[in-house]
């Protein structure tokens, strides 16, 4: 079952053959196949930690290949099949797309439970970083998770999607928004996430620059503001630790010249970062919170010291100083944070003085009128 199931995802990345199309009905049962499998996989291990020990050991194609591909399965990546090869939109087109969609949400987020369940153990962990290993898991979890959060695809998540079908046809006019499975893919990946992070050797591995680019995408998805009506409406897509643990693994990237260039190129990556300081500054009250604010501030920091460091815009220096402003503003602010936050201003103001020398001095107001 295995094999026939690692054989229908090969069938949706391939290129349809429009002499010979594979029909909608047989890849929504080579979906249904593969749902199978991760359901009894699911129920197998969820109660029987020897069933999860036994998964890993002699499946060790689901974490490799299945699990990671069923995340980089979406709508928005693959070619979906149609009953029709007709340019004209039809009601039946729309329907067909509608239950593609559907399968496909089911079975990200199944993967993404199952996941979240093997990843819980340390078996499951060391399975995971021996194959596909981090940076491929990483880069497969911010294309899922952007996907369900609505957010565009990174460079990246875009390279990876370019080893799928490319369409044939334009885009039914479908829409991606409202999934039901939306919320529940985003909390179970937050729920990988955390049980990864509580792996040192994950936090290890993860530092190295074959994982940077995966490691970067998931931090900007998590930050970032989600723009879709189904995205979750907490502060960040991950618990307060796990992101602050990414964000302390990004930073240490920040030590590299050429990271650091890379890593201060994408745009808006230093707004999220800012943007995030300014809704969880408010939280500090909390230990998780204090953890995730310094490591924010540490990661700014590090983008906007040495070499190729990020010339903030007028946004992002606006961002930046409300977040430093609500932060110290908080009375439950301990010394360290203090300590962290002042060190950030003290980076920032000297932008913000070299910004108002640089900028053009606003025009006279007109001549009074004559009498």
């Amino acid at each position: 079952m295995l094999s026939e199931s690692t054989g229908s995802i090969k069938a949706f990345y391939s290129d349809l053959n429009d002499s010979d199309p594979v029909s909608s009905e047989k890849c929504l049962q080579f979906v249904d196949h593969l749902l199978a499998l991760l359901t009894v996989s699911y129920y197998l291990c969820r109660d029987c930690g020897e069933n999860q020990r036994l998964l890993v050991e002699n499946t060790p194609e689901l974490f490799s290949r299945v699990l990671v591909e069923c995340l980089e399965l979406s709508p928005t990546t693959i070619q979906l099949p149609s009953s029709t090869n007709s340019a004209s939109v039809t009601p039946s087109d729309l329907e067909v797309e509608i239950r593609h969609r559907h399968k496909l949400d089911i079975l990200r987020y199944s993967a993404c439970e199952l996941l979240a369940l093997m990843s819980a153990e340390a078996s499951g962990r060391e399975g995971l970083l021996a194959s596909p290993g981090p940076a491929r898991l990483l880069s497969s979890i911010a294309l899922c998770l952007s996907d369900a959060l609505g957010l565009p695809k990174t460079s990246v998540q875009r390279s990876l999607a370019d080893g799928l079908r490319k369409p044939k046809k334009p885009p039914l006019p479908v829409s991606t928004v409202g999934s039901s499975f939306a919320i529940q893919t985003v909390a179970a990946i937050a729920r990988v996430l955390e049980n990864l992070t509580s792996s040192p050797h994950f936090l290890s591995m993860v530092r190295s620059s074959d994982c940077f680019e995966g490691l970067q995408d998931v931090v900007e998805a998590a930050v970032a503001v989600p723009s879709s009506a189904s995205a979750s409406t907490s502060t960040t897509a991950a618990p307060a630790m796990c992101l602050s643990l990414l964000l302390d693994c990004l930073s240490f990237a920040c030590h590299d010249i050429g990271l650091r260039r890379r890593l201060v190129s994408k745009p808006n990556f230093v707004l999220n970062l800012a943007n995030c300081l300014v809704r969880h500054a408010p939280l500090i009250a909390d230990d998780n919170h204090v953890a995730l604010v310094g490591s924010l501030c540490r990661t700014l920091h590090n983008c906007l010291t040495g070499e190729n460091a990020a010339v903030p815009t007028q946004p992002e220096l606006e961002a930046l100083l409300s977040g430093v402003g609500i932060v110290l503003d908080q009375p439950s602010r301990g010394p360290v944070i203090l300590a962290v936050v002042i060190v950030l201003l003290g980076k920032i103001m000297p932008l913000c003085s070299h910004a108002q020398v640089s900028s053009p001095p606003p025009p006279p107001p007109p001549p009074p009128p004559p009498p």
